[in-house]
Order: structure tokens, then C-alpha cells, then sequence
């Protein structure tokens, strides 16, 4: 059966990620093969590991909050209403919009909020460049500031601007992450063993975090290794077993 789009672009991710492991980890002597649960096969003379990776986001895909899923609702809402803006004969001024973290957007709001940042800027278009906060637009509690451009130019565009708080690693986030993967592993391929690679992609904002190396301390009846790989300062942690 051939793999759907997203599964291939997600199996070329997990290759990335791992060949740039290997070059700040020992792997044991071995063929390195890209597989598919897990995710990669070490297959050395006398023992095969099965190697399967996932990426550590701060929040679940499930959760509606999670910056994987406000990030291209964001995105697609400052495009539509600019988009609506122009069709109603608007100015090619520019603005910056940032978004609350306390006051996530709902799928089944979107339409109101990109109608109402249409309409907001439609009304304060003649304005200065400036500021604007939320005593001026509380029909949207989901936008903490918006900055106006009023210099008309050929290249104006209105685009996301996003303020993130630090977040240092949730022991129960990562608990949560490893019981998952270990549910799954009735349905890896037989192998000697098998590692856990967890990335921490700092450059994606939906998982950078800082590491705590207090809160190391898992065990696991599936895998044998449990590794911690954070790519901004190609880190890597084995959790104590």
C-alpha cells in the first residue's frame, strides 16, 4: 500500500531528525534502515533495534490551544481578512496582528473573528500608524494587540506577530508521550529492542522548551532507551531507567 502524502512527508521529517542525531550520538555498529513502526531499524550482527521517533509539542494535538493548531488559524484569518479588505476597494497599508495565548481561537469561530478584523480595520483605515489594544476591538478577545502601518506601499501585508512566555518541560507531557508510543508498540516490527527518540525541535515554537535534567527519571517495559534529543544545542539526554 502506498503511503498517503502526509505520511511521507512526515517519515522524510523523522529522517531528518535522526540523521542529524546520529552525528551527536554513538549508534552501536549497524545498517541504519527507515522503516515504518518504528521508524528506524539498526541492524547489527546479532541484535536489531528498533528505533521509533515522535517530536515533543508542548501541547497535545488534541488540546485546541496547542500552538500546532492556533498557528494556521492565525494565519489563515489575518490572510482573509486582508484578502476581504482589498476586494472592498481597501488601501495597501500594512498590519500586525498579535494574538492572545489566554483566549485561544475556536474552529467554529473563525469566520466572526476574520469578518471582525475586516470590519475593524475598514473603520480606523484613516488612522496614524500606531498601536491599537483590546479597549479598541472587544469583539475579539482572541487578539491582544494590533499595529496599523498607514504608509501606503506596494509590498504592504498584514501578517501574525506572536509573543511566547517560557516554558520549561512538563514531567507529566513527557510521561504522557512515552505511555502513548508504548501503547503502540504491539504494532512495531519484531525486534531485539527497541529506543524512544524524542525530539525537541527548538526552532518551532510549538515545542521549544527548556529540558530540566531533575526530571529525568522514566522507566519503560517497551523500550530500552529513552532519549531526549534537543537540535537548538544538539543536546541529547538519556532518561534513567
Amino acid at each position: 500500500m502506498r503511503k498517503s502524502r502526509s505520511a511521507k512527508a512526515n517519515s522524510e521529517i523523522e529522517r531528518y531528525y535522526f540523521e542529524r542525531f546520529r552525528k551527536v550520538y554513538d549508534l552501536p555498529s549497524g545498517t541504519v534502515c527507515y522503516a515504518d513502526k518504528p521508524d528506524v531499524l539498526l541492524k547489527g550482527e546479532r541484535k536489531t533495534i528498533g528505533i521509533e521517533i515522535t517530536r515533543f509539542y508542548i501541547d497535545s494535538n488534541c488540546e485546541e490551544r496547542s500552538e500546532q493548531r492556533q498557528r494556521p488559524l492565525r494565519e489563515k484569518i489575518v490572510s482573509e481578512a486582508h484578502q476581504l479588505y482589498l476586494e472592498g476597494g481597501g488601501k495597501n497599508i500594512s498590519l500586525m496582528v498579535g494574538f492572545n495565548l489566554d483566549s485561544p481561537i475556536k474552529t467554529n469561530s473563525k469566520r466572526n473573528l476574520t469578518h471582525n478584523l475586516f470590519l475593524f480595520e475598514k473603520k480606523y483605515e484613516s488612522q496614524s500608524t500606531g498601536d491599537f489594544y483590546s479597549c479598541s476591538f472587544p469583539d475579539m478577545p482572541e487578539i491582544n494587540f494590533i499595529w496599523l502601518d498607514s504608509k501606503t506601499r506596494s509590498d504592504c501585508a498584514w501578517r501574525c506577530s506572536q509573543v511566547y512566555s517560557f516554558r520549561e518541560m512538563s514531567s507529566s507531557r513527557l510521561k504522557d508521550i512515552i505511555a502513548d508510543k508504548e501503547l503502540k508498540a504491539a504494532n512495531y516490527a519484531s525486534c531485539n529492542s527497541y529506543w524512544l527518540l524524542i525530539v525537541v525541535d527548538g526552532s518551532d515554537r510549538a515545542q521549544d522548551q527548556e529540558i530540566s535534567k531533575d526530571n529525568l527519571s522514566f522507566s519503560s517495559k517497551v523500550f530500552e532507551k529513552i532519549i531526549l534529543y534537543r537540535t537548538v544545542f544538539e543536546e541529547v539526554f538519556e532518561l534513567n531507567q
